[in-house]
């Protein structure tokens, strides 16, 4: 598994959500994706672009910091070897 989805598998295990979560909460931040783009984004058989990934990102701190976390998932441009 590559280090993007992995990222966000464990940004989904903090929030304690499942997919379908994560794309209800990019769909209320104004996002079109479906919930299949999430499913394949999460399992690692394709890469979200980085509008998607910034949103699902975002989608997730909200979540987390429900929890007291402060914005754990990182955006794209500061994720390892990643450039918009």
């Amino acid at each position: 598994m590559t280090f993007l989805a992995s990222h966000l598998r464990n940004g989904l295990r903090d929030a304690g959500w499942q997919n379908v979560d994560l794309w209800v909460a990019t769909l209320a931040i104004g996002t079109s994706m479906e919930i299949t783009d999430v499913d394949a984004f999460t399992s690692d058989d394709r890469e979200p672009t980085a509008g998607q990934y910034d949103a699902m990102a975002c989608a997730l701190n909200e979540r987390l910091d429900d929890f007291g976390m402060d914005h754990p998932m990182t955006a794209w441009r500061d994720l390892p070897d990643r450039a918009i």
